[in-house]
């Protein structure tokens, strides 16, 4: 049991191995595709490679403050909160992603004229030092805008300008007039016009564009990308990809540079209102001051008194302490209506708050004025019905009533509190009250210098601070890496394309072939047989070199196609065909897949041997063996069949050996099947058996026609012949089917037609040693390679 178990699993392993080296040579021999296709594949890189334009990744980084710290040095301004800002970074990226912003670096680079250099294969952009000459123009008509005009600089210096197919000569400095615009092209930086015209670039041609603004800020709001490190940071990173990085890395930098300028501009703008707000107050209370000194000062000369008594004192600095408490409220009072005034108008810039500590109300002014700034420099580059207009304006009105909001909160509270404030000074007044009349009124006087000059002092606090804020203001933001790109480019990588070309040439002709093996359906593999049919292969035959002839066989031959035929023949032997049986029969299951060949040949092969062979033309309907061998007998086994001929005058010699006799068809009969159910039929092959040692019947294919099945009774084998890349697969299962019901006695099959080049694939993995100097093939003239490629297609 357990020998049976190894024997079993060494049989697995071997069948595993046939189908593992059969799908190799089945690829394997068509190695030219996979050398052709691998080389259109290198070529392809090598030319994506060394042509395509370089694409750098160009990237800097801005770190957006945390709003709830402020920047060093500015812990006495807290109250201000000028420097308080609310750091979405959500925000932050949409205004440096702005238009504006895009437009302000576009305008501060300069970048209305772009230089192409035009090469064999490509154009690309000059930048900077590489651009031979530099253009400035004033306005000039819309169609010259966004569209390539050359300029061609020949060796005399000479600059030959083509704009919209109308040319201009002209030299660098000097200007010239394209209609109404003035232009005039000069050296570019650090370019020497003499160097230039020794060099080989003298003569090349160039491309110069006149950028519309609006054309330029869309392209770069395309290719310019901006987006957070990660979640957890409030970092943002600017990026593009560009084929000409220099530029790109000025105008992130520029990007950078106008977007912390805005910042600082919106906070000096807060700043600047907030001290105007402080000096108008500052005026009229300065003003309100010298008037009660001088009221105070006429007043006790008149009353002739110096000073208030001590009680008097006393209840003068309470009184004092109150009315200042009383005075910040109102001021905060003051300022709240100011905003509500700003907040009514339709272009407001609201001052920073001036109040106690309040961190939303400041936040909520500051991203207010952000907003509003906005809008103003939107409402210079987009049309009014563009969508970002709509949600800005609804952002502004959001932002507007969460501060209405909050200052309604606000101002319910200082009115609580101013209400407190004044029932303690009411108290405090009652007090005073009980002081004579001469020392009340000046403690009244008093009382208003008081009042004034606290609140002039805090004025003066709040404007001396608002000055050192307006004179130190600073982003919230910075630029924590400016532009950068690495020298390597992005796209294209080399070892990538090359590691895809190779894919490329493995993959297409594995597909190709792939689908060829699928969409044919016929017989390619001797595994194919083995594994629909269970009828034994007793033989293979690989492609005859000498197409002009059907003899592929002679005398003392030592080619590969003579030693098949003699392994055929030695298997038939031990069959028993030549010593005990004597008739084989020879069919297949359409045309053309060679079983006359293999009759003819196989005869030969016994008649060589020394065995008396008869070869009858059994194919009544469309009879060819005869004609292989030129046989001039026209009296054949239709003539036989109908009692008009005796054996002796259908039986024929073969000029090819003296032990070859043939029997041709015949004239071609009307009735071939009931011809053949004729007794003489069977009186035909016991009179042949008597006289010859091997009787081969060709007979029709099988598959088109019955007449084999009606020979084969009287036959002692039969061979069927299956043709590589012609036999259709279909007819596997009918093969089977006539092994399985025992149709044809002893039945075999022989595979015809191998292509010796498949190897192993063609042969099954069973070799026969021929490459050992066991025979000695026939020199042939291998096709070449475009040959090899057009009958691959064409089998496909």
């Amino acid at each position: 049991m357990s020998d049976q178990h190894n024997e079993a699993n060494f049989t697995n392993q071997e069948d595993n191995e046939l189908d593992i080296r059969e799908l190799l040579f089945r690829y394997i021999r068509y190695w030219y595709l996979f050398v052709i296709a691998s080389i259109i594949a290198f070529t392809g890189a090598y030319v994506y490679n060394r042509y395509s334009a370089r694409i750098y990744l160009v990237s800097s980084k801005i770190l957006v403050q945390d709003s709830k710290k402020s920047p060093p040095g500015t812990e006495i301004l807290k109250e201000l909160d000028i420097f308080k800002d609310a750091g979405i970074v959500e925000n932050e990226i949409e205004i440096i992603h702005s238009r504006p912003v895009i437009s302000k670096a576009i305008e501060n680079l300069n970048f209305s004229v772009s230089c192409f250099g035009v090469g064999d294969i490509k154009t690309s952009e000059l930048y900077k030092e590489n651009v031979p000459f530099k253009v400035v123009f004033d306005t000039l008509p819309p169609d010259y805008y966004d569209t390539p005009h050359k300029v061609y600089l020949d060796k005399s210096g000479v600059l030959k300008l083509t704009v919209l197919d109308k040319t201009y000569f002209v030299r660098f400095n000097e200007p010239f007039k394209i209609e109404s615009a003035e232009i005039t092209l000069l050296p570019g930086d650090g370019f020497d016009i003499n160097q230039f015209l020794k060099s080989n670039d003298i003569n090349r041609d160039y491309l110069i564009q006149f950028n519309s603004k609006r054309t330029l800020i869309e392209k770069f709001y395309e290719d310019f990308k901006v987006e957070t490190v990660n979640k957890m940071a409030t970092v943002i990173e600017l990026s593009m990809k560009t084929s000409v990085p220099e530029k790109s890395k000025d105008f992130l930098n520029e990007v950078a540079k106008v977007y912390i300028q805005n910042g600082i501009n919106q906070k000096s703008e807060m700043a600047a209102n907030t001290l105007e707000f402080i000096k108008g107050r500052l005026k009229f209370v300065s003003t309100d001051l010298t008037e009660i000194e001088s009221q105070a000062e006429q007043y006790k000369k008149s009353k002739g008194i110096a000073n208030v008594s001590e009680e008097a004192k006393y209840f003068l600095e309470a009184v004092k302490e109150y009315d200042k408490e009383l005075s910040a409220i109102n001021i905060e009072l003051t300022y709240i209506n100011e905003i509500q005034k700003e907040l009514a108008q339709k272009d407001f810039k609201i001052p920073s708050y001036i109040g106690p500590d309040n961190q939303s109300l400041s936040v909520l002014i500051v991203e207010l004025n952000k907003l509003e700034s906005l809008k103003i420099q939107y409402e210079n580059t987009l049309k009014k019905d563009n969508p970002f207009n709509t949600i800005l304006k609804e952002q502004i009105l959001t932002s507007k009533n969460n501060i209405t909001n909050n200052i309604e909160g606000l101002k319910q509270s200082l009115l609580l509190k101013q209400g407190v404030v004044k029932n303690k000074l009411s108290e405090t007044e009652k007090s005073i009250r009980k002081v004579p009349t001469i020392e009340r009124d000046l403690i009244s006087i008093e009382r208003q210098k008081s009042i004034k000059e606290n609140l002039y002092l805090y004025l003066l606090e709040k404007q001396e601070e608002s000055s050192i804020a307006l004179a130190s203001t600073v982003s919230d933001n910075d630029i924590i890496e400016p532009a950068y790109y690495s020298e390597k480019p992005i796209k294209p990588i080399k070892y990538l394309s090359y590691l895809l070309a190779l894919l490329f040439g493995l993959s297409v002709p594995f597909i190709i072939i792939y689908i060829k093996e699928i969409i044919n359906d016929t017989v390619i593999s001797k595994s194919v047989i083995e594994k629909n049919t269970n009828v034994s292969i007793i033989g293979l035959v690989g492609q005859s070199i000498d197409l002009s002839s059907s003899i592929a066989v002679y005398s003392n031959a030592k080619s590969a196609i003579s030693e098949e035929f003699r392994s055929i023949r030695t298997n038939l032997q031990f069959m028993g065909i030549g010593v005990k049986e004597k008739v084989l029969l020879i069919t297949s299951s359409i045309s053309g897949e060679g079983k006359t060949f293999i009759s003819l040949n196989l005869a030969l092969t016994f008649a060589i041997s020394g065995k008396r062979t008869v070869v009858l033309e059994m194919d009544l309907r469309k009879p060819k063996l005869t004609k292989s061998l030129d046989s001039q007998n026209p009296v054949g086994i239709s003539n036989y069949l109908s009692g008009l001929a005796s054996l002796e005058e259908i039986v024929s010699h073969s000029p090819s050996n003296e032990n070859l006799y043939t029997i041709s068809s015949g004239p071609i009969p009307p009735n071939p099947a009931e011809l053949l159910m004729s007794e003489n039929l069977n009186l035909l092959v016991s009179d042949l058996k008597e006289r010859f040692d091997i009787v081969i019947i060709d007979t029709p294919p099988i598959g088109l026609v019955t007449d084999s099945l009606i020979i084969a009774e009287f036959v002692d084998a039969s061979l069927y012949i299956i043709r590589q890349s012609r036999t259709p697969k279909s007819y596997l299962s009918s093969i089977a089917e006539l092994y399985k019901n025992k149709r044809m006695k002893n039945l075999s099959i022989v595979f015809n037609g191998i292509d010796r080049k498949l190897g192993n694939y063609g042969y099954g993995g069973y070799g026969y040693g021929y490459g050992y100097g066991y025979y000695i093939d026939e020199k042939q003239e291998k096709p070449s390679l475009m040959k090899r490629i057009i009958i691959f297609f064409r089998k496909s």
